[in-house]
């Protein structure tokens, strides 16, 4: 659902939220200059603006905000009449969560207008709320989940896979003590895995290390947050130590943070996996 906001003239039509912000590695660029008339990803939101003129002369529409914004129209009229109106959009790539949602977002609107010698400008603002993904309804694996925020310390976030290098799923399989994994997160430290648990959980649980494929090399210390409290904290694991089972009590947490943090060595070869993690909810 969108919704409009005005002032001195100037209107910004968008979305009032957005559950489904990017993640790191969509190439929200080349989506958001898809032609007007193409289909476009869920992720990618119409943003409009339009300018009732009360001065004649040419006029300059522009935005700005987090994220990317790619025009689908044109953005500057020439000798628009006093009383006309103008409009512009575009099309708005939301970024990344910057922080667990919900939160807003500002996207601010300008219309520079007037003869040559002067011009004068107009602003207009509009939050845009982030929402949280949906809570999990019955167990699942945290791979299967839909992150509500996530960075890592290089390369991709790998579900199901062991943290390789720029590519998505160029990882190997997560390995840790020669046992292999078919689910869990494969990181690089530092890295933090958000998941929105909306209190409907009730335990996580997960094997961590350092990944095989490191041969001995790297350490990273892994924590579980819950609502921003330590709810589990390793000693440092080094990639010759052994990997280190977890079980949390998560009960009413909305929401929970997966984070592997380097240790003082730097972060070369810290692979952090959080081998078949998953989380026990509705019941």
């Amino acid at each position: 659902m969108s919704a409009a906001t005005e002032a001195d003239g100037l209107t910004i039509e968008a979305p009032e939220s957005v559950d489904a912000p990017l993640t790191v590695w969509d190439i929200a660029f080349e989506s958001a200059r898809s032609a007007p008339g193409e289909s476009i990803p869920d992720f990618v939101n119409e943003v409009s603006v339009t300018f009732q003129v009360p001065r004649s002369g040419d006029v300059v529409l522009a935005i700005a905000g987090p994220g990317i914004f790619a025009p689908v129209t044109g953005t500057r009229f020439d000798n628009v009449s006093r009383g006309s109106s103008v409009t512009s959009r575009w099309r708005w790539a939301a970024p990344l969560r910057a922080q667990p949602p919900p939160y807003d977002m500002n996207v601010a609107a300008t219309a520079t207008f007037g003869p040559p010698g002067d011009r004068r400008s107009v602003t207009a603002s509009r939050a845009v709320t982030v929402e949280p993904p949906p809570a999990p309804e019955d167990d699942v694996y945290v791979s299967d989940m839909e992150f509500s925020w996530a960075t890592n310390g290089y390369g991709p976030l790998e579900r199901d896979a062991a943290n390789g290098e720029l590519d998505p799923g160029d990882g190997g399989p997560i390995r840790l003590d020669g046992d292999t994994y078919e689910k869990g997160i494969g990181t690089n430290a530092r890295s933090l895995v958000g998941v929105y648990l909306g209190g409907n959980c009730t335990r996580f649980s997960a094997v961590v290390g350092i990944d095989d494929v490191r041969g001995g090399a790297g350490s990273a210390q892994f924590r579980v947050v819950g609502d921003g409290d330590v709810l589990y904290e390793s000693p440092v694991i080094t990639g010759s130590s052994p990997a280190e089972r977890v079980s949390v009590n998560v009960t009413g947490i909305q929401q929970l943070d997966l984070i592997a943090d380097p240790t003082p060595d730097g972060q070369g070869n810290d692979g952090a996996n959080w081998a078949d993690a998953r989380l026990e909810c509705g019941q």
